[in-house]
């Protein structure tokens, strides 16, 4: 994720947290210290948890609103963050779940081609690129790879999603956006038909 998609998520759990934060508690019973921690997401280390692991105490004590999962190790330089297979990534966040007193946010990023959390390798549908799809310029396409990523998802048990990406192509062989394939076009009107249908896809399985 870059500085840009970061202060995208901060600003978002400063806008959106607190409505949804009021809708799941009542806020006057519960200390500042965790109403600042709802608007905290962060990412931790492990295939597996357990009731003494750090971010479940974390989670239990209501310090984080949300939890990020990553397959790669930026920092060890090895695939071994927290996705092995679906079935260790479904207890993995049923369990973070359940020990929550107000439901978390389970993210992921998600988008397609290069930058895939949940990879073929790991047994999970490949979905193609957002050039791929702009390029292909294919509603019908573009929907039935959106259901089918949301729908993985949403079993697996994540409700966020930092995707789609609607960033305009404007650099195709470099950058951050061009050389990884992240964005659908350079025309802003096919940007949003193709991030629209993902988002609307994404809505029904219940993930934002």
């Amino acid at each position: 994720m870059n500085k840009g998609s970061l202060y995208t998520v901060l600003l978002f759990f400063y806008l959106a947290i607190p409505t949804i934060f009021a809708q799941e508690a009542n806020t006057e019973s519960v200390s500042l210290e965790e109403q600042i921690g709802q608007m905290l997401l962060v990412g931790f280390r492990g295939l597996t948890v357990t009731a003494d692991s750090a971010i479940v105490r974390y989670v239990r004590q209501g310090k984080v609103g949300g939890v990020i999962l990553f397959d790669y190790d930026v920092i060890k330089k090895v695939y071994d963050r927290n996705i092995a297979s679906s079935v260790q990534v479904r207890e993995l966040n049923t369990f973070l779940q359940a020990n929550a007193d107000i439901p978390l946010f389970v993210s992921i990023d998600q988008e397609g081609g290069r930058v895939l959390r949940l990879k073929s390798k790991y047994g999970f549908p490949f979905i193609p690129s957002q050039r791929f799809l702009g390029m292909l310029n294919n509603q019908d396409t573009t929907r039935h790879y959106a259901a089918l990523n949301a729908t993985t998802m949403s079993t697996l048990g994540f409700n966020l999603n930092f995707a789609p990406v609607v960033d305009l192509n404007l650099v195709t062989d470099s950058g951050v956006i061009g050389f990884l394939e992240r964005a659908f076009s350079s025309d802003p009107e096919k940007v949003a038909l193709h991030a629209g249908i993902i988002a609307d896809e994404s809505s029904k399985q219940g993930v934002i």
